[in-house]
């Protein structure tokens, strides 16, 4: 029946009286008939609404039609899934029961039938013959045996069933079994199973305590009593509660009103829940119940003299139940009077569950692993607001560096190169950077005629001021006239304004503006538009965008700092002063501005349309895991089926483990075995051919007898082998190894799927994990809310593009970060009040902020602008040993870095392996630098400075050049052959290999490559 806010829908009645030439309006889903339109209308307006529940399901946010249709669907599901035999037991069982809650319901069915069998339904047997295993077959009659107890109480045997099975696998068998050898398959008979068809056969009234009721047509079909019993109707229930109810100022007691004429004793009903007495409370309550009654007839001699009363003491049902009645309404069996015994020791506190708050575990002896820094790593100056940003900025770029045209790079080259500082050359991996972001902002000028791609602020007022000082005071203004008269007043306002404009001046700490308008009309809009790069002229580019964005309040105090430093105000506003000025930038400054031109590129649409590019990809990649996990699971079924077959064929076969895991464990074993007889096969055609190319000796007519008797041998040889042969030919083999055969060979087919399936499921594992970008995924927390990330986890491959100039080092970051608390995680969770700070150290033996200090072992970090790293596996290792099982956050934490240990651990030693070979390089070649300058730059060309190997191959492959260098124009009608390196006309003579070329299914964009052919 279809709810409507959890209530049954209730239908309307149908008209009276009807004439034959009346106008009706009917629905039909539901029979019902209108004699009005606007009444029509108004419930079909009711049943639209999208507020109706699938009573079967729990499906909510429905119309009335999907309602319907859904639990006729699901209806027809539960009706062919459940078991006949079962059907009507359970019905029988649940009719007018009280229990509210369906769930508290399902168990208890579940618990009555979970070892309750009944004819006709499908069971599995174990025989006590182990050889036989598990066999399927039908109930075919049951005997149930009642419990047994002697005349002393002693019980001598629980009441247990026999069952008589018909056993499918074996025709013409019989299985007697006990309730310990008999179960049901876990897919016939389950609590969700169980619940869809309870919710399905049953309902009830909408009152509280009303009981369930079997569905008209199910009691009707299984003969099942549909009247409620009296004591369970509304109207007994409504009487019971008031008779329940107390009235105020009445005592339960009627006989204590009668003995006290002037003031009553204090109500006896307990207030609050009702709690469960032991027998010793129950002694107690008896004997003070007593010994009122006997008070009561002390203060009342007359009342205990009559005989009347005398025999009321003996015999009246009020004392009787007054004595006997317990506060809680339930009634006492008479007992004899006994001294109260001692109250026994209070219960044992309950067992704790784990795994719980981490911070409520007890402290560990051993300390996490000593973090590194980045300024314990030859990185002078950093700050730690810088870790963060630098970390942000080289995660952008990479995962974002197909929409920039970038080839991927190391972290640790991207911290080189941030860290290098000359004024004679560049490093073409920062000019990149910059130059492609910066595309991203503005088209270029024959693209929408360089229409921008960021909301641009207004310009700030000093520029238009300046503007309009400049022109203002470029056409001479006459001189006062010397007649004029000028009074004090008139000069004292000319100085102080006068004073105020130089004050201005004085207080400015930038030249932005000037700088970004030395070449008048040649903003920094028009040169980006211009891809106006060469020469360091990108810089330009850079100060005009910081001055503009320098009027949000937000972004202020950031570009002022960097605009003092790129244009200050006691240089000249040239070109070259920015030019010169970033040269001696240092890696905080100089990640700030990355960080800057990063978060205006992250809002462009390229990089939105990106996102939804990458979201499809992955709803079509999870669609085709689904795919692959279905066949896996149908061959792991076909496997089971095979093996059971060849297991009949081949009796004295060792029986395989019933479990599909473990079917695939053997698997590998056979294909392992399988591997080492091709081994051996080969290493004997080996043989036979080196001993087939052995040098035939010179014939010689020496010894001419022995030749002959051994060519007779020979031929006695080969006619005996001849003889075997036909021999074996003519004996054929039986139809049952024929059979076995053939069923071999099955199994090994099926075998070849399963692992192609599991094959593609990993590839498509690692597609999901590359296009997942709009986020960057953390590993989890630990027991102090310390954040541990792995980059390479999401949106990249593990190393870095395969067609990338620096792929040869086979590793993107190689480092496990860790970032310490955010401000109100440590405000709520490590420092507390001082009031939970003494319960915890009457707890723990000390603070919470004490014991971060020893468990973090020395390297602690306070917030979370302060970062680490672990970059050896061996302290992998023993973070993932430090992590404590039992805490609700750390228990995530370390089923992630166990998942993720073998990846991270091999690019910890890939990085490990990388820097080392750049240092033996750096110490075996110190002959002098070759430089090539170009125009007024100069790049190394063979440096000792591992980033300077980096180049940017994606733009030359795309674009013919370099983000930072103009195209190169050519004549019309003249088409000139360009010459490039032999890499160059390699990598293009092969096809370009994308993050998903190396999919053969042909997936669409991915970010996988073919890190497999490294």
């Amino acid at each position: 029946m279809v709810l409507f806010k959890r209530k049954p829908v209730q239908f309307v009645n149908r008209p009276p009286v009807l004439r034959e030439d009346q106008e009706l309006w009917v629905i039909e889903e539901t029979d019902e008939i209108f004699t009005s339109y606007d009444d029509y209308l108004t419930r079909l307006d009711y049943y639209k609404q999208t507020k109706f529940i699938c009573e079967v399901t729990g499906h909510s946010g429905l119309n009335f039609w999907s309602a319907l249709q859904n639990e006729e669907e699901a209806s027809q599901e539960v009706d062919e899934a459940y078991p006949d035999p079962l059907r009507e037991p359970v019905l029988r069982k649940v009719q007018h029961s009280t229990i509210s809650r369906i769930d508290n319901l399902v168990d208890w069915v579940f618990d009555e039938f979970k070892q309750d069998f009944y004819p006709g339904e499908d069971v599995i047997v174990t025989l006590d013959d182990l050889t036989e295993g598990k066999l399927h077959g039908a109930v075919r009659e049951k005997v149930r045996f009642p419990e047994r107890i002697d005349e002393d109480g002693t019980l001598q045997h629980r009441a247990y069933s026999r069952y008589f099975v018909t056993l499918y696998d074996k025709k013409d068998h019989e299985a007697l079994v006990d309730d310990e050898h008999i179960f049901r398959d876990r897919k016939v008979f389950s609590k969700q199973m169980l619940r869809s068809y309870l919710k399905n056969s049953l309902h009830r009234e909408a009152w509280s305590g009303a009981p369930w009721q079997v569905k008209d047509n199910l009691a009707s079909r299984y003969r099942i009593d549909t009247q409620i019993p009296t004591h369970l109707q509304y109207e007994a229930q409504v009487i019971q509660r008031k008779i329940n109810l107390p009235k105020k100022g009445e005592h339960h007691g009627t006989i204590l009103n009668f003995f006290s004429p002037t003031k009553g004793l204090p109500e006896l009903k307990p207030k609050g829940p009702r709690a469960k007495q032991t027998a010793q409370e129950t002694d107690r309550i008896r004997q003070e119940r007593l010994l009122e009654y006997q008070r009561a007839m002390e203060k009342n001699p007359n009342l205990a003299s009559s005989p009347r009363n005398h025999t009321a003491r003996k015999s009246d049902p009020q004392i009787i139940q007054f004595i006997n009645q317990h506060p809680n309404g339930t009634s006492l069996a008479p007992k004899s009077i006994k001294k109260e015994p001692e109250l026994p020791p209070p219960p044992p506190p309950p067992p704790i569950k784990y795994p719980r708050e981490d911070l409520e575990n007890p402290i560990s002896n051993s300390s996490r692993p000593t973090l590194k820094f980045l300024s314990d790593q030859a990185v002078d100056g950093i700050q730690h607001e810088t870790v963060g940003a630098l970390l942000e900025t080289w995660d952008t770029l990479n995962v974002y560096c197909e929409v920039f045209m970038l080839d991927s790079f190391t972290f640790d080259d991207y911290l080189d190169a941030l860290k290098f500082s000359s004024e004679e050359m560049q490093s073409e991996l920062l000019v990149e950077i910059h130059c492609s972001v910066l595309k991203k902002l503005v088209n270029s000028e024959n693209d929408q005629n360089g229409k921008a791609n960021i909301v641009l602020p207004q310009a700030p007022e000093s520029e238009e001021d300046d503007s309009k000082s400049q022109s203002k005071t470029s056409t001479p203004t006459p001189e006062p006239e010397p007649e004029r008269r000028t009074t004090r007043n008139s000069l004292r306002k000319s100085e102080a304004a006068e004073a105020r404009a130089q004050a201005a001046l004085d207080a400015r700490v930038h030249q932005g503006a000037e700088l970004d308008q030395c070449v008048r009309g040649y903003g920094w809009k028009r040169r980006l538009a211009k891809r106006d790069f060469a020469n360091g002229r990108w810089i330009v580019i850079v100060v005009g965008l910081l001055n503009l964005f320098s009027g949000l309040p937000h972004r202020k105090v950031v570009c002022e700092s960097l605009l003092a430093k790129l244009a200050p105000p006691d240089m000249p506003p040239t070109e070259e002063t920015a030019i010169v000025q970033y040269s001696i930038l240092d890696i905080n400054e100089r990640v700030k501005i990355i960080q800057f031109l990063c978060a205006l590129s992250i809002g462009t649409q390229f990089i939105r349309d990106y996102m939804e590019e990458c979201t499809q990809t992955m709803t079509k990649f999870r669609k085709d895991k689904i795919e692959w996990q279905r066949k896996r699971k149908a061959h792991l079924e076909e496997l089971k089926n095979l093996v059971q077959e060849r297991r009949e064929l081949q009796p004295n076969a060792p029986a395989p483990a019933p479990e599909i895991e473990e079917l695939t464990e053997q698997i590998e074993d056979e294909e392992m075995k399988d591997g080492d007889e091709t081994e051996d096969a080969e290493k004997t055609e080996d043989a036979g051919a080196d001993s087939e190319d052995e040098p035939i000796p010179a014939r010689s007519l020496r010894r001419a007898k022995d030749r002959e008797a051994e060519r007779k041998r020979k031929r006695e040889e080969e006619k005996k082998q001849k003889e075997r042969a036909k021999a074996e030919k003519a004996k054929k083999p039986s139809k049952e190894a024929r059979q076995l055969e053939k069923v071999v060979k099955k199994i090994e087919a099926v075998k070849d799927s399963i692992k192609e399936c599991e094959t593609e499921i990993a590839v498509c594992d690692d597609d999901l994990r590359e296009n997942d970008c709009p986020r960057t995924r953390v590993l989890g927390k630990d027991r102090f809310w310390n954040r541990y990330y792995w980059f390479e986890r999401n949106a990249m491959p593990y190393g870095g593009l395969p067609d990338s100039s620096t792929a040869h080092a086979e590793y993107a970051n190689g480092c496990l970060w860790v970032q310490g608390p955010d401000p109100m995680e440590r405000e709520g969770f490590i420092d507390v009040p001082d009031a939970e700070n003494a319960k915890y150290t009457h707890t723990f033996g000390c603070t919470i902020s004490e014991r971060k200090s020893k468990e973090e072992g020395g390297t602690s970090l306070k917030d979370a602008f302060q970062w680490g790293f672990y970059d050896e596996p061996e302290d992998l290792d023993r973070l993932i040993g430090w992590l404590s099982e039992k805490g609700t956050r750390e228990v995530k934490l370390r089923k992630e870095l166990q998942a993720q240990r073998e990846q991270i651990s091999i690019h910890m030693e890939k990085r490990k392996e990388y820097l080392k070979t750049d240092q033996e390089q750096s110490s075996e070649s110190p002959e002098p630098v070759t430089r090539i300058s170009t125009r007024t730059k100069t790049y190394l060309v063979d440096s000792n400075h591992r980033f300077m190997q980096w180049h940017n191959s994606t733009a030359l492959r795309d674009l013919g050049h370099i983000h930072s260098e103009p195209p190169k124009a050519q004549k019309k009608g003249v088409a000139r052959p360009v010459k490039r390196k032999a890499a160059e006309l390699a990598v293009e003579d092969e096809p370009r290999q994308t993050r998903g070329s190396a999919n053969k299914r042909s997936k669409g964009p991915s970010r996988q490559g073919t890190r497999y052919d490294f």
